[in-house]
């Protein structure tokens, strides 16, 4: 599953182009995947205030409501019931903005894994840890086990490379 907007994640690892779910649009293909823009953690306690007012203009960028233009989110529900899988996670922040989505990943118990490949700074100082504590956020309380189970250990082969340029 591919949450950029563009084609990242190539093919050459995959059989074919319907193996790759692009959750959130494509801009190579705006007709049949347009880009779904906005906030998915309809847990958030303030979202039942905003359904509550009745106007629909403050749903406009729920992510939820996007999903249902295409059967991206179908065909990912439908993956993650079909058998075991390992999450890797590249250059996602995993913050709140895709919370309910997240957690169908991360709390489903076909996932037998989450391995985080995360940024290092030229000072040494990295992001794992925080992508940990953004991660946890998406498993209920009484999931916590689950969660610590499920993660990976920090592995210096796991960081992404990075070119920094320096002006």
């Amino acid at each position: 599953m591919n949450f950029n907007y563009t084609d990242t994640l190539t093919l050459k690892d995959y059989s074919k182009e319907e193996d790759i779910i692009h959750i959130h649009g494509r801009v190579s293909d705006l007709i049949n995947n347009p880009i779904i823009f906005g906030y998915g953690d309809e847990t958030d306690p303030t979202y039942q205030n905003i359904e509550d007012t009745g106007e629909n203009f403050y749903l406009e960028h729920i992510k939820s409501f996007g999903y249902f233009r295409t059967n991206n989110y179908h065909r990912l529900l439908t993956y993650l019931d079909s058998a075991q899988y390992s999450v890797s996670i590249v250059g996602h922040s995993c913050g709140l903005s895709d919370r309910v989505l997240l957690s169908e990943i991360f709390e489903n118990p076909n996932c037998k894994s989450i391995e985080i490949f995360y940024h290092k700074k030229n000072d040494g100082a990295d992001n794992f840890k925080e992508i940990t504590q953004q991660l946890s956020r998406h498993f209920k309380p009484q999931n916590k086990a689950i969660m610590r189970r499920r993660l990976i250990n920090k592995d210096s082969r796991n960081i992404i490379p990075q070119n920094e340029i320096i002006l």
